[in-house]
């Protein structure tokens, strides 16, 4: 496996060459090479769980996978993002399921196996995927695998990679979420929260997936279970660890049961039993394509109201008690004397407006004259201005001015 920046490099380069390849025929190519393989993937299997790092595998579950290449809606390349990171703990039919859901909407995958589980396994199934693209002349690099010690490099690429998905318990996707700077989504896919309040032994087998708290006093044949005081701590619990996919209380009291169904925050939630999903995770193909901007909500037109029909005429005449309307005071009129003294004080007022303005245009005119004055002898040259008939004092004064 190469670096990063060879990893990313080839990614774009498939991503440019996806629209011109018949992706119905590569998946239906890939389905065909994993059931001819079948022994193989079996004796790959075998040796995960040999070395403790797996279980058997259920080949007709993965084949069922196939099912969601019968998506018919139209994806055009615009739609698509472009790079997608998968983060996943090792579940085999999570990595077809991804792959298989990347194809369809023309997007490039980066595959990290970031536990390590059914290394063998998945290892072998993503060469046979890659042997399938090679064989449909398909672009090889369509899905890249990126080890465990490269995620925290290849999630600094915001440019590039345009979304993360983590599937697995809440401890990766915590770690994932603070490494990512780019949009992440999450599932805890295949993770389920147990609750036992009493020792009802249940017939399902658990997976090691499975999280159990009971109640203190309370004894059952599991291991590493959680001992809890009441409910109460156990949903607090259960809210705090949880992947968020499923959680379950097993009680006779139908006071906790309808408590813990309302307060715990997973997507699935049940009482004395434990639900049978879909091989098919929550990661819905939407993640995969670009969020369109909502519609305008259309506007209703509003309804014709009918106008209020008349009333019919009544023989009796209605009487209407109308508001008393106080009378206004009508102003008090003027006294002739008050009349003539204020004629009088506007008079005054206009005489001495008018002196003013006749002391000022005297002192305006004088201005002008003396401004006139010194232009006539600005405008003279220095011998002029020695031979004119200006006295002694003027032409101090010109001197003056001239400094």
């Amino acid at each position: 496996m190469g670096n990063i920046g060879e990893i990313l490099e080839k990614s774009a380069m498939a991503y440019e060459n996806l629209h011109i390849h018949n992706k119905e025929k590569s998946l239906e190519k890939i389905f065909e090479i994993l059931r001819d393989a079948k022994e193989e993937i079996e004796s790959a299997n075998k040796i995960d769980i040999e070395i403790g790092n797996g279980k058997p595998l259920d080949m007709e579950r993965m084949q069922k996978l196939k099912e969601l290449i019968k998506y018919k809606k139209e994806i055009n390349t615009s739609d698509s993002l472009g790079l997608i990171s998968v983060i996943y703990e090792g579940n085999p039919y999570v990595l077809v399921e991804m792959i298989v859901k990347a194809m369809l909407t023309n997007n490039v995958i980066l595959l990290t196996n970031y536990t390590n589980y059914m290394k063998a396994t998945n290892g072998l199934i993503i060469e046979l995927i890659k042997r399938a693209l090679k064989e449909n002349k398909a672009p090889n690099d369509w899905i890249q695998v990126v080890e465990r010690y490269g995620v925290e490099e290849l999630l600094s690429n915001s440019a590039s990679i345009k979304k993360v998905i983590v599937i697995g318990p809440k401890k990766l996707q915590n770690k994932i979420n603070e490494m990512s700077s780019v949009e992440v989504v999450t599932s805890g896919f295949g993770y389920c929260d147990l609750y036992l309040e009493n020792s009802q032994i249940i017939e399902q087998e658990l997976s090691e997936n499975t999280s159990i708290y009971i109640k203190k006093g309370v004894e059952v044949p599991y291991k590493n279970c959680v001992e809890v005081k009441d409910i109460e701590e156990a949903i607090g619990l259960i809210n705090f660890n949880t992947a968020g996919f499923e959680s379950v209380i097993f009680t006779a009291n139908p006071i906790n049961s309808k408590m813990f169904t309302k307060k715990v925050k997973t997507i699935y939630v049940d009482e004395n039993k434990i639900l049978k999903h879909n091989e098919e995770s929550d990661v819905s193909i939407k993640e995969f394509l670009l969020k369109r901007k909502h519609e305008e909500p259309k506007v209703e037109k509003p309804k014709e109201v009918e106008p209020p029909k008349p009333k019919e005429e009544s023989s009796e005449v209605e009487v209407i008690d109308l508001p008393k309307i106080e009378k206004e005071e009508a102003p008090k009129p003027i006294e002739p004397k008050e009349e003539n003294r204020e004629i009088e004080i506007l008079r005054k007022e206009n005489e001495e407006q008018e002196v003013k303005i006749s002391e000022l245009t005297r002192q305006l005119e004088e201005s002008h004259s003396l401004t006139r004055k010194y232009i006539s002898a600005l405008e003279r040259s220095k011998l002029g201005r020695i031979f004119s008939k200006l006295n002694k004092k003027e032409i101090e004064q010109d001197k003056n001015l001239l400094s």
